[in-house]
C-alpha cells in the first residue's frame, strides 16, 4: 500500500521536484497550490513516470480557501506520512519593506505553515509521520533587499525547532532543510538535488535541521 505525502506550495521548481522525489518512492502525493492549470499540467507530466499525484486547488493566503483544501486532503486519506510546507515569497523587497509586504511574508511563510500543522497533525500522528519545512539561509544571515524573506524564514525556523521538541511525544518528526543558495536548475542548488535532502532528513529522522550548502 502506498504511503501518503502532502506538498503545500507546488510550482515548476522545488514543489514539483519534491512531488517527484516522494512519488518515485511509492508515495501518493497531494499537491496544493493556487493555480489549477499548473497543478494539472504537473500532475500529467509526472504521471508519464508512473508518479501518482493529486492536485488540490487552494489559496494559502485565504484562510477559508486553504482550510477547504486541507479538508479535502483529510477526507481523501486515512493518514499522512509526510507533510511538506514549501510556500513562500522569494522576490526582493526593494529599497523599503512595507508593512503590508511584511504581513504577506508572515502570513504565507509562518501562519500558513502553522495552520497546516494544526489542521493535519491528527492524520500525521496516526502513522508516526513527518512534518518538513523549506527553510532559507536568510533566516540566519539576512542580506539587503530581502528583509521580509529573512524575517519570515527566521520565524519559520523557530517554529520548526519548537514543533520538533513539542511533537516528539506524539512520535511526529519535525525538520527543516535550510537552503544556502538560490534554487536554480543545473547547479548544485537544482530543485531535484534539494529534494534529495528532504528525502534524507525524512528517512533519518534525527537532526531537526539540514543545512544544504
Amino acid at each position: 500500500m502506498k504511503k501518503t505525502a502532502v506538498v503545500i506550495g507546488v510550482g515548476e521548481g522545488l514543489g514539483k521536484s519534491l512531488t517527484r522525489q516522494f512519488g518515485s518512492n511509492d508515495y501518493r502525493v497531494f499537491m496544493l497550490a493556487r493555480n489549477t492549470d499548473k497543478l494539472n499540467s504537473i500532475s500529467d507530466e509526472l504521471a508519464t513516470n508512473n508518479i501518482e499525484s493529486v492536485p488540490v486547488q487552494a489559496d494559502i493566503t485565504d484562510k477559508t480557501s486553504f482550510m477547504n483544501g486541507l479538508k479535502t486532503i483529510k477526507e481523501s486519506t486515512d493518514g499522512i506520512d509526510v507533510l511538506i510546507y514549501n510556500a513562500g515569497i522569494t522576490a526582493p523587497d526593494g529599497d523599503h519593506l512595507t508593512l503590508d509586504l511584511l504581513n504577506d511574508h508572515l502570513n504565507l511563510e509562518v501562519v500558513g505553515a502553522y495552520q497546516a500543522v494544526l489542521e493535519l497533525q491528527d492524520e500525521i500522528s496516526l502513522v508516526n509521520g513527518s512534518i518538513l519545512f523549506t527553510g532559507g539561509f536568510a533566516a540566519v544571515q539576512p542580506f539587503p533587499g530581502f528583509l521580509g524573506l529573512a524575517v519570515g524564514k527566521a520565524a519559520l525556523r523557530n517554529l520548526a525547532k519548537g514543533l520538533h521538541d513539542n511533537f516528539q511525544s506524539k512520535n511526529i518528526f519535525v525538520g527543516t532543510v535550510t537552503i544556502y543558495g538560490q534554487i536554480k536548475p543545473e547547479t548544485h542548488f537544482a530543485p531535484d538535488k534539494i529534494a534529495e535532502a528532504f528525502w534524507k532528513i525524512n528517512q533519518d529522522r534525527n537532526e531537526w535541521e539540514i543545512d544544504y550548502k
